[in-house]
This record gives C-alpha cells, structure tokens and sequence, in this order.
C-alpha cells in the first residue's frame, strides 16, 4: 500500500488500522487547511493553538516521513511533511 507523496502534503486520521485510516487520506495546501479540517472532522475547539505537528517516524509501508498530529496533546492523525 504504497502512497507517492509528489510533493503533496496528505493527513490521514488516526485509526485502528492503517487500512482504515489510509481510505480516509485528504490532500491539504497548509497549516491552515489542516486546521480547517480538523475542526470539521474531530473538535471545533481546534484553533491553532492548540495543535501541533511533530515527527513520528518513517514508515516504510506507504513511504511516509510522517509527522504525528496533536490537539490538546491528544493524538488525532498524521501528515507526510512538516505543516
């Protein structure tokens, strides 16, 4: 299950499995797009402040260098780059 980023940022939400989670996949333009989404999709108290964007680890099962999303330091997803 091989995802090729080409220069795209993708989130893909936190999940039970990456089958689950990888059907979800949603291309965003930036920080404030993906702010934008999880307010929609997970808690409207997501404001910027309060989420973070840090480094997880590579995963070599989509080619991912995957950064962990945080809301009030509760995970919520993952993106394939740095927003």
């Amino acid at each position: 299950m091989t995802l090729l980023n080409h220069g795209r940022i993708l989130y893909r939400p936190h999940r039970g499995g990456l089958s689950a989670a990888m059907a979800e996949v949603v291309e965003i333009a930036d920080r404030e797009a993906l702010i934008e989404h999880l307010g929609k999709t997970w808690s409207p108290k997501a404001d910027g402040s309060n989420v973070v964007v840090k480094w997880y680890a590579t995963d070599d099962r989509i080619g991912w260098d995957t950064y962990m999303v945080l809301i009030d330091n509760i995970p919520v997803g993952f993106t394939n780059a740095p927003v």
